[in-house]
C-alpha cells in the first residue's frame, strides 16, 4: 500500500492565514471564513513540527487583539455603563477564544496535551485578565464602580443588579480557568471589606439607639437586604461569606452584651409573650455554626424559663392555692411547649432543656403532687363549678401531660387516693365512667401495678351498692333510711383505730339486721363499723320560728344533736355516760356545734339555739378533720410513704431474682432503679438497705463462689 505524502508546510504563510483568522474572530466577522483550510493549516504546522512556534505567537496575536479591544473604553464614563463594557468585550473575546480553539483543536489535542501546555481557552482568559483587567487598570475600575453601585443603592437609588452580576460572573470565569485571583481581587475582598466597614458603623448606630430587641429587628432586616444582594451581584461562593461577615459583626462581636451581662431583654420578651421578637432571637443567636454561641443562647434559655416557671409557682404554694398552682403549671408547660415548636423550630439542644425545666418545675415541691390529685378532685367532683365536655377534656390532657413529669408518682397516688375515697365514699363523683377514664391514662403511663388499688376501691363500691340493695329489698321496715359501704380492709386509707361508741336504739336495731344480712351472705368473714366515718341526715325544728333544717353531719356530731330529743340541756359527762364517746372526741364535736352556732354554751351545759338561722334548708355540719390532722401530719406521710416505698423495692428485688434466679450485686441495683424510676426516685442506698433485709427474710442468699452476687432461694 502506498503512503500518501502530503506537500510541506510552508510556516509563514500557514502562520499568516491562522493570525488573519484570529483578528477576523475578535472583528467577529466569521461568514468569510473556510474552517476547514484553517483547520489543515494548524494540522499541518503541529505535524511538521512548528507546533510550538504556531502556540508562541498564537500568544501575540492574542495579546495584540486584547490591546485593541482595551482601546474601546471610554476614560470617563459611568459605573454602570464602563461595567456593561467591560461584559460586551468579554463576549467578544469569549467568541472569539471560542472559535481560535476549535480551529485549532488538532493544537489543543495533540501538541499541547503531549507538551502539557496550558489550553488555548485558559489562554485566551489569561491574556483577557493580564492585557484588559490589569494592565490597563480596568480591574480597579471594575472594584471602584461596583462599590459605588452597591452604595447608591443603600442609599435608595435603583440599580441595574444583572450587569453586576454578569461581571462578576465573567471574573470568577476567569478565575477559575486561568487560575487567577481577579474575581476575589476585584469584586469579592474589596466587597466584603466594605460592606464591614458599612456594618460596624452601622452597628454603634444602632446600639447606641436602640433596646436589644429592636437592634435584632433593624439587624435582621440589614442581613436580609444585604443576603438578598449579595445572591444578585456576587457569585454563591461568595454569599456564605457575606452572610457570614453579616452574623460576626451585627450578632457575635455584641454576644456578651445580649446573653452575658444582661438578659433582662428576653426575658421580657417570654413574659409578655412577644412571640415573633423571640423567634428572631433565636435565628439570629442560636446559630448551629457557631456551637460556643448556640451554647450560650441555651445555657441563657435555661437561667430565664427556669426563673420564670419558678416564679409562676411559687405563690400559689405559699397560699396554698392548689388549683391556682395546677392552672400555672398547665399554663407554664403549655407556653413552653408552643415556644419550641414555633419559635425555636423543635431544637434538640433546647427540647432537651426544656423537657428538664419542665420535669424540675413539676417536681419543684412536694406539695405540686397533693395539689395535681386536689385538681383531679376538683374535675371529677359534681359538685364543682360545671364544665363542658371538651373543656374536661383538655383540662384532663394537661393533667396527665404533668402526671408524666412527675418524679414520685407513689406520693402524687397516696394524695389522689385518699381524695378519691372522699369521693367515692361521700357520692360526690361526677361518674364512674370519669373516674375510669383517668384511671386508664394512669395505667397506660405506669403499669396496671399503679392502679389496682384505684380499681379495686371501685370494685368495692359497686359490690357496696350491690349488696345494700339487696339489704333494703329484704327489709323494708326500717326505722329509717340506711345506707353502708362494705369496704376492704386494709384497701382504703383509713386508720385501723376506730372510735367506739354506743349507738341510738334504732341505729342498733338497723345494725344487727345488717350483720344478719351479710353474715349470712359470707360466711367466715368479719364487719368492723366505722362510726366516726359515719355521716347521718337529722331533720330538725327547734327554732323559735319552727323552721325546718336537714343537718348533715358524721355520726358523732349527729348522735350528740339526737340527745336533745330527750335532754333540754347535755353536758360533757352525760354525752360519755350514754353514748361511752371519748372525751377529747365529744370537746371538738361541741366546739364544732357551737362555732356553728347550732347549740349555745351555758357554762358548763348545752342548749340548742332556738333563734339558729341559716340560708339553706340544708345544713352541712363541717368535720373536725380528727383523723385528718394526724394523716396530714408531714412525719406520718412521711413514714407511710417509705413503708410503701421499701414494699415496692421488696417486691421489685423479689421479682428480678425470682426471674433470673443468679444476679450480680451491680446488675440488681440497675435493674431495679430501672423499674422503681417510674413510681419515685430510687435512692440506690435504700435499695442496699432492702437488698440485706431481703437476705435476713431468706428470700435471697449471697452466692459461695461470688459474694458480689445473690441467688434466689425459692
Amino acid at each position: 500500500m502506498r503512503k500518501i505524502r502530503l506537500p510541506e508546510a510552508n510556516p509563514r504563510e500557514e502562520l499568516e492565514l491562522l493570525r488573519k483568522a484570529v483578528d477576523m474572530f475578535f472583528q467577529l466577522d466569521i461568514k468569510s471564513l473556510k474552517y476547514e483550510e484553517l483547520y489543515q493549516a494548524g494540522y499541518k504546522l503541529v505535524t511538521s513540527k512548528h507546533g510550538r512556534q504556531l502556540y508562541n505567537e498564537l500568544g501575540e496575536w492574542l495579546s495584540f487583539n486584547m490591546k485593541i479591544l482595551t482601546t474601546k473604553i471610554r476614560p470617563i464614563e459611568e459605573p454602570i455603563v464602563f461595567l456593561n463594557s467591560i461584559k460586551e468585550l468579554w463576549c467578544i473575546a469569549k467568541t472569539a477564544i471560542y472559535f481560535t480553539s476549535q480551529t485549532l483543536i488538532y493544537l489543543e489535542n495533540r501538541y499541547l496535551k503531549e507538551n502539557k501546555l496550558i489550553g488555548i481557552r485558559t489562554l485566551g482568559y489569561k491574556y483577557f485578565s493580564d492585557v484588559l483587567l490589569k494592565n490597563s487598570g480596568n480591574g480597579k475600575r471594575i472594584t471602584n464602580a461596583v462599590l459605588s453601585e452597591v452604595k447608591k443603592e443603600r442609599d435608595g437609588e435603583f440599580i441595574k443588579r444583572a450587569i453586576i452580576k454578569a461581571v462578576s460572573e465573567i471574573l470568577f470565569t476567569i478565575t477559575e480557568s486561568a487560575i487567577e485571583r481577579v474575581y476575589y481581587d476585584y469584586i469579592e475582598d474589596p466587597y466584603i471589606a466594605k460592606l464591614k466597614e458599612y456594618l460596624e458603623v452601622s452597628c454603634e448606630k444602632l446600639i447606641s439607639e436602640l433596646t436589644v430587641a429592636n437592634y435584632l429587628l433593624e439587624a435582621e432586616k440589614i442581613i436580609e437586604r444585604e443576603v438578598e444582594r449579595g445572591k444578585e451581584l456576587l457569585i454563591p461562593i461568595s454569599q456564605e461569606k457575606v452572610f457570614t461577615c453579616l452574623r460576626a459583626i451585627l450578632i457575635e462581636n455584641n454576644i456578651n452584651a445580649f446573653l452575658v451581662n444582661d438578659y433582662s431583654w428576653l426575658e421580657e420578651l417570654i413574659q409578655q409573650n412577644r412571640l415573633e421578637d423571640l423567634s428572631r432571637a433565636y435565628r439570629l443567636l442560636c446559630n448551629k455554626r457557631n456551637p460556643q454561641i448556640s451554647g450560650r443562647f441555651a445555657k441563657t434559655l435555661d437561667v430565664i424559663l427556669t426563673k420564670i416557671g419558678e416564679k409562676s409557682i411559687q405563690q400559689p404554694i405559699a397560699e396554698h392555692s392548689w388549683l391556682k398552682l395546677i392552672d400555672n403549671l398547665i399554663a407554664i408547660i403549655d407556653k413552653y411547649e408552643s415556644m419550641l415548636l414555633n419559635q425555636f423550630s423543635k431544637d434538640a439542644e433546647l427540647n432537651a432543656i426544656v423537657k428538664k425545666i419542665l420535669v424540675h418545675l413539676v417536681n419543684f415541691d412536694d406539695t405540686i403532687y397533693k395539689a395535681l390529685a386536689s385538681y383531679y378532685n376538683y374535675i371529677l367532683n359534681k359538685n364543682a363549678p360545671q364544665i363542658s365536655n371538651p373543656e374536661q377534656e383538655q383540662r384532663a390532657e394537661g393533667l396527665m401531660t404533668i402526671f408524666k413529669k412527675v418524679r414520685s408518682k407513689d406520693s402524687f397516688a397516696m394524695w389522689y387516693i385518699r381524695l378519691m375515697a372522699k369521693r367515692l365514699l361521700g357520692k360526690t363523683s361526677k361518674s364512674d365512667d370519669a373516674e375510669r377514664s383517668i384511671l386508664k391514662g394512669f395505667k397506660a403511663e405506669c403499669g396496671i401495678q399503679y392502679t389496682l388499688k384505684m380499681e379495686s376501691m371501685m370494685k368495692d363500691i359497686v359490690l357496696s351498692q350491690n349488696e345494700c340493695k339487696e339489704f333494703l329489698d329484704m327489709y323494708e321496715d326500717l326505722p329509717c333510711q340506711f345506707d353502708a359501704f362494705v369496704l376492704t380492709n386494709g384497701l382504703w386509707s383509713f386508720s385501723n383505730v376506730t372510735i367506739s361508741s354506743v349507738l341510738p336504739s334504732q341505729l342498733q336495731i338497723i345494725r344487727k339486721r345488717f350483720e344478719n344480712f351479710y353474715f349470712e351472705k359470707h360466711k367466715g368473714r368479719k364487719l368492723m363499723w366505722k362510726m366516726d366515718k359515719s355521716t347521718i341526715e337529722l331533720l330538725s325544728s327547734f327554732t323559735s320560728t319552727n323552721q325546718r333544717y336537714f343537718f348533715t353531719s358524721y355520726m358523732m356530731e349527729g348522735m350528740i344533736l339526737l340527745l336533745f330529743n330527750e335532754y333540754e340541756k347535755i353536758n360533757v359527762e352525760l354525752i360519755w355516760n350514754i353514748l361511752k364517746i371519748p372525751n377529747e372526741v365529744i370537746k371538738d364535736s361541741m366546739a364544732i356545734l357551737t362555732k356553728m352556732k347550732i347549740l349555745i354554751q351555758d357554762n358548763n351545759n348545752y342548749v340548742l339555739n332556738v333563734h339558729f338561722k341559716s340560708k339553706t334548708m340544708r345544713v352541712r355540719i363541717a368535720s373536725s378533720d380528727r383523723e385528718i390532722s394526724k394523716v396530714e401530719n408531714d412525719k406520718e406521710t412521711e413514714t407511710t410513704l417509705r413503708r410503701e416505698r421499701e414494699q415496692r423495692i421488696d417486691a421489685t428485688l423479689v421479682k428480678i431474682m425470682k426471674a433470673r434466679h443468679h444476679v450480680s450485686h451491680n446488675t440488681l441495683i440497675e435493674d431495679a432503679i430501672k423499674i422503681l424510676t417510674a413510681f419515685f426516685p430510687p435512692d440506690p442506698l435504700l435499695i442496699k438497705l432492702r437488698i440485706e433485709h431481703l437476705i435476713e427474710a431468706e428470700y435471697i442468699i449471697r452466692a459461695q463462689n461470688d459474694r458480689t452476687a445473690y441467688i434466689y432461694n425459692a
